[in-house]
């Protein structure tokens, strides 16, 4: 075999796949049930079953390339509707074997030589790999001896060079820590190294159908410099990065591409002499001969580190008429033409002519659309009624921005003007200094229901009961963050131990320190520490009015009896006694009974407050948007795509217009809340004036003043009772939540801790395999010295690596920084797949020769 195929990559069986999809949904999506979904989640676990193999064994024919595409779009689509973590982990193997010191710098261990990550993305990027590695394998399985089979392969290697290309521009980004790739056959050097071997590969099939077809010398020249230049390409892109990506390269693959560098540089200078002959060029020809001998030379030597037969074969039929035409050309330029023989420094360059390029097929540019029934289609698209994740989220943050409406602006507002009506009444001894006329010995009926209530509710037990639950939440809360913090600052100590030890070995450490590398991690923590810190103000301030009502809540849950012996009594007949200085009892009459109008009042208003809330809150309940979100992302995948030519990314943030018309359903609601606070202003003024007049007309008694002040105590009680409850209540709901976000964090902060402490034995290996190893031999010369082409090659189409976040190691610095995802490329265009043909491979010493 004379042409290198790409093996696939393996991986192990995934048993939790469909439990992983299944317990999302259950979790997610609270109005979907799992079993809706079954059949989709059948489909996609026999899917991989199909393109994904322990040992990665695969059938090489069209029908397997048609299920990994299959696959791949499926995954793509499932993108869509799931995040890209569902809390299960994708484990694939390196394409090949990795010699100890490659596995010591990939980070991976020797008894488990696979790379696990929770991310749909890293599983499609493998997938998207194994595409490419099958088109490479059809090409190398394509029967070269004739004119159809040549152009089947060279589709096909144009094909494994555009999905290598998409894989590094497109899908690699999303799984990137930093710019340390998933794998270290995802890197961009190895994927660029790829992607050049496949071209160069391309253009050899096209070479190859040249020769066949007996084009001039001078075009097979032009096309031989061409595969010798993207050779040589895939060799410097093996060359670079940081390790190269020939350290994960098997040995025999560099030698080869460097062996085909020199052969097609060789075929070139022989093409371009044999052109010279024609023209009677005879010291140019006899110039290039012996360079192409040279060049022979040179990929001969190299041979003895373990080439395919086929290739020295070749070598050793083009040195042989190389020597011949050397033989016959001085032999007639000595007796005959007598010309000087040109220098390999005068020869003009043969210039390359470029004949293929990176084709990505249309199933992979454009997968989404391609997930149809029939025989053109890859399958229905799986999942396709679930709610998308985007809308879905979107969904949440509008049900999030829903109850914080009301939660806030109604029954909050609602809340707050009552607790200040309570209040208000409160300094005014009202209507504890009614009761207290009215009713002067018992307890009066209203003060009783409160009592009962109280008692029924659990009384100050509950409350305590309450407070303590809060008091043990926030611990938690703050011993997660301690948490968190605390492998922060573990990494940093062990960041600034590493660096020390390089630099006192006299190397150097270009890492970013702790406290940058960790400042969004940082900054994060502060803002949950002063959250925390306000929170627990509010639980003091709760606390300390707690201490201050404890006494009287506990006597309006007291008993009966207990309660008539707190609250005095007074002479019945006492409170008709007319002092002879005091007003007439008729203006008493008239401003108690005033009085007793303004409460009533009052408590309408409360009344139908609370009848608003209970009226939003049956809106909130039917407030269901999700078909208005549907509808618009249908308008935005329509207006984004109006072709219908690829997957188009939706945020939340793209119905934010929908939210703002969707919320104006509640602004009425909120009006009544403000017109309401308004009339309580105005009303609650009246009571005080009301109630001055009422103060300097009634008589003064001591008993009646203790009377008055006790069922006030007991009356404002109930009110603190429920509005302490209440404080208790949001304390736990929100410290419940809370710590659902700071686990998260952790769970960050654990995964960014053990990507950092995998670069740091990433770096000292790198280090250390520099150190160790001999110096390496002196790059060959590039061919463009000997032909150059006529003008400069662009660069490989590829996406540069995600730029490494930044954080920062220290508790007390912290700033806010905004987290951004990759915004998806531009794809290549496309090229349809072939159908396979015959197996077989091209046998040089049938049908061409370079004479």
């Amino acid at each position: 075999m004379n042409q290198l195929k790409i093996p696939f990559k393996a991986s192990p069986p995934l048993p939790g796949l469909a439990s992983a999809l299944s317990e999302y949904i259950s979790s997610a999506f609270k109005d979907t049930h799992p079993d809706a979904f079954k059949d989709d989640i059948d489909k996609l676990v026999w899917l991989r079953k199909e393109v994904c193999h322990p040992e990665g064994r695969l059938d090489v024919h069209i029908s397997t390339l048609r299920a990994l595409t299959a696959y791949h779009a499926q995954l793509v689509f499932l993108s869509t509707k799931f995040p890209l973590d569902i809390g299960l982990s994708f484990s694939w193997s390196p394409t090949f074997p990795l010699s100890p010191m490659a596995l010591s710098i990939a980070a991976l261990s020797l008894s488990d030589d696979t790379v696990s990550l929770p991310n749909i993305e890293f599983e499609r990027c493998c997938i998207l790999f194994n595409i490419g590695a099958m088109y490479a394998q059809l090409a190398a399985s394509e029967d070269r001896k004739e004119g159809e089979g040549i152009k089947r392969a060279c589709s096909h290697f144009q094909n494994a060079a555009g999905v290598f290309s998409h894989l590094a521009s497109t899908a690699v980004p999303l799984t990137r820590v930093g710019d340390v790739p998933p794998s270290p056959d995802l890197s961009t050097s190895f994927l660029e190294c790829l992607q050049q071997l496949m071209l160069a590969q391309a253009q050899e099939c096209f070479w190859q159908k040249a020769v066949l077809d007996r084009f001039k010398n001078g075009t097979i020249a032009k096309l031989a410099a061409r595969v010798a230049e993207l050779y040589e390409l895939a060799l410097m892109a093996a060359e670079s990065g940081t390790p190269p990506a020939s350290t994960f390269l098997p040995s025999i693959w560099i030698t080869h591409i460097r062996v085909k560098m020199y052969h097609f540089g060789a075929a070139a200078q022989f093409r371009k002499s044999c052109d010279d002959l024609g023209a009677n060029r005879y010291g140019d020809e006899l110039g290039r001969l012996k360079v192409a001998e040279g060049l022979v030379k040179k990929a001969l030597d190299n041979t003895k580190r373990g080439v395919g037969e086929a290739v020295v074969s070749d070598l050793q039929s083009l040195q042989a008429i190389i020597k011949a035409n050397i033989t016959r050309g001085e032999r007639d330029n000595d007796m005959i033409y007598l010309q000087s023989i040109t220098s390999a420094g005068s020869l003009s360059a043969v210039v390359p002519a470029s004949m293929v390029k990176p084709l990505l097929p249309g199933e992979i540019m454009s997968p989404i659309p391609n997930l149809q029934e029939g025989p053109n289609g890859l399958g229905r698209p799986l999942f396709a009624n679930l709610v998308p994740y985007a809308v879905h989220l979107a969904i949440s943050i509008y049900d999030d921005r829903k109850d914080g409406l009301i939660r806030d602006e109604i029954a909050g507002r609602t809340e707050e003007l009552s607790g200040l009506a309570a209040s208000t009444l409160h300094s005014l001894n009202l209507p504890g200094s009614l009761q207290a006329l009215e009713q002067p010995m018992g307890l009066p009926p209203s003060l009783l229901r409160k009592a009962e209530d109280v008692r029924l509710a659990g009384g100050v037990s509950r409350l305590r009961s309450l407070l303590d639950d809060v008091r043990r939440l926030a611990r938690s809360d703050r011993a997660i963050l301690d948490e968190a913090l605390d492998m922060l600052d573990d990494e940093a100590t062990e960041d600034e131990q590493a660096a020390a030890d390089v630099e006192l070995s006299g190397g150097t450490w270009d890492r970013p320190p702790s406290h940058v590398a960790n400042s969004d991690y940082t900054g994060h923590a502060q803002q949950y520490r002063e959250t925390l810190e306000a929170a627990s103000k509010s639980d003091q301030v709760v606390r300390i009015k707690f201490d201050e009502w404890e006494e009287q809540i506990s006597m309006l849950g007291a008993e009966q009896s207990d309660l008539e012996d707190y609250v005095p009594s007074m002479n019945r007949a006492y409170s008709t006694r007319q002092n002879p200085d005091s007003p007439p009892a008729s203006q008493q009459t008239t401003l108690v009974r005033a009085l007793r109008s303004h409460l009533e009042t009052l408590d309408d208003l409360s009344s139908a407050r609370s009848l608003l809330v209970e009226e939003a809150r049956r809106i909130s309940q039917k407030d269901d948007v999700r078909p208005a979100v549907l509808r618009e992302a249908a308008t935005i995948a329509r207006d984004a795509s109006p072709g219908g030519e690829g997957q188009v990314k939706i945020e939340a943030k793209n119905f934010e217009l929908l939210f703002e018309r969707e919320m104006g359903k509640y602004d009425a609601l909120v009006e009544e809340i403000e017109e309401s606070a308004k009339n309580q202003e105005e009303l609650l003024e009246e009571i005080r004036r009301t109630n001055e007049e009422w103060v300097h007309a009634r008589k003064t008694d001591t008993t009646f003043k203790r009377r008055e002040q006790a069922l006030q105590n007991l009356d404002l009680a109930y009110h603190k009772y429920h509005e302490i409850s209440g404080n208790a209540s949001e304390g736990l709901q929100f410290y419940n939540d809370f710590s659902k976000l700071l686990n998260q964090f952790r769970e960050d902060v654990k995964r960014f801790v053990l990507t950092r402490r995998m670069d740091i034995n990433h770096l000292i290996a790198t280090m250390n395999a520099a150190s160790l190893s001999p110096p390496s031999p002196p790059s060959p010369p590039p061919l463009a010295a000997i032909s150059a082409p006529s003008q400069p090659l662009p660069a490989p189409a590829l996406a540069p690596a995600t730029p490494r976040t930044t954080r920062s190691s220290t508790r007390a610095q912290s700033q806010q920084q905004q987290l951004t995802t990759p915004s998806t490329p531009v794809v290549q265009e496309s090229a349809q797949a072939q159908p396979p043909m015959t197996p077989g491979l091209w046998d040089p010493s049938q049908g061409i020769r370079f004479g």
